[in-house]
């Protein structure tokens, strides 16, 4: 008999899919015609999830959500690396939505395991396994042939994408380094709760900078103000409920994995559908393009969960076989801290020593032995 638990997880499962998708297609409809604000946008988006967080932590049940304390002041310092992160992500994405087609950005996005992969060699040293690198391989060809061959690419647009994805990758290897395993006492709400109103006023900011105020006054004359209102409002209840509807389901076991492997469905299923709300050219060579880096995609989802399933199976391994009786092993097991990171070190009479990174992403695996 299914039990009610699995029963919510897919029904949450379903809605963080459905409305990440509608999500994204209503902020191409928004940027690339009624409203070409898309950093003001975000800005007012931010907004909505702060009053959606500030209304659970007040509302909701103590075993749903209580909110976790910030230790100390220089723990609130580091937390600037998660409006940081926001800015880079989501404003450079959502402003290439203003220049580029909807399918090309989701087939440059594709390319975060790669940017990922060599992001963590470059601060952690961590090399993934060579099936992963193999399957990376394939979706850098298929993202290059989609761009080489694509009547729709726009150069502003391309570079600013890419810049999303790259900020992404830098700001989570950062965070990973910065917080360590502290980062786990914080759930989703908490982010929601300390973190959106920093990054609303930093986008606001740069939307001032960028001259988008005076955009905003002209679609309000444009669209009238009540239509602008309108406008703005269901595209932030819409982020309002996918926060919410994602920071619940991640309080489930293994959900984090199944939604990190689904983004490659996510991104086939946009670019299907950018072609029916939207006008783009289609060619042979787009769809080979597009088959192989969301397969390859997929592939390396999957190789990823697996790695780490493997990693997690063999740590218990390990942890019930050193906190036995078993006298018959010389073997030790410590943690301790170095440069912020948590590290296993396992000392033995047979092997060297090995150093073990714990990874917040999940999508990188790998040792180092110095």
């Amino acid at each position: 008999m299914i039990r009610r638990e699995e029963i919510l997880k897919a029904i949450l499962f379903l809605i963080c899919f459905c409305e990440s998708i509608a999500l994204t297609i209503y902020n191409k409809y928004l940027f690339s015609g009624p409203i070409k604000a898309p950093l003001f946008v975000t800005a007012v988006y931010q907004v909505f999830c702060f009053i959606g967080a500030v209304l659970v932590w007040g509302f909701s049940r103590r075993e749903f959500y209580t909110r976790t304390k910030i230790p100390s002041h220089f723990f609130l310092l580091r937390l600037a690396l998660f409006p940081i992160g926001i800015l880079l992500n989501s404003g450079l994405n959502n402003l290439s939505l203003k220049y580029l087609v909807l399918d090309l950005n989701q087939l440059i996005r594709l390319c975060s395991p790669v940017i990922l992969t060599i992001t963590s060699c470059i601060f952690m040293r961590k090399v993934p396994a060579y099936p992963q690198i193999i399957s990376q391989y394939i979706i850098v060809t298929g993202v290059s042939l989609g761009l080489a061959t694509s009547y729709n690419l726009n150069v502003t647009g391309m570079a600013l994408c890419f810049g999303s994805v790259v900020g992404r990758c830098v700001s989570l290897v950062l965070r990973g380094l910065s917080f360590g395993n502290n980062s786990s006492r914080f759930n989703m709400f908490d982010i929601l709760l300390y973190v959106t109103v920093p990054t609303a006023a930093l986008l606001s900011i740069w939307s001032l900078l960028m001259g988008e105020y005076e955009v905003i006054l002209e679609a309000a004359q444009t669209l009238g103000q009540k239509k602008l209102f309108l406008l703005l409002l269901i595209g932030g209840m819409i982020s309002l409920s996918y926060n919410i509807a994602t920071a619940t389901l991640v309080k489930f076991p293994a959900t984090k994995q199944l939604y990190q492997i689904s983004g490659g469905v996510r991104a086939a299923v946009l670019i299907v559908l950018s072609f029916f709300f939207f006008t783009q050219e289609l060619s042979s060579l787009l769809v080979v393009s597009y088959s192989l880096a969301v397969s390859a995609f997929l592939v390396n989802s999957f190789l990823s969960q697996k790695e780490n399933g493997r990693r997690l199976h063999r740590r218990v391994n390990i942890s019930r076989l050193y906190d036995g009786d078993d006298t018959k092993h010389t073997s030790e097991r410590k943690q301790f801290i170095i440069d912020g990171k948590t590290r296993e070190r396992r000392t033995s009479e047979e092997s060297a020593r090995t150093f073990t990174f714990s990874d917040t992403d999940g999508s990188i695996t790998g040792s180092r032995y110095p």
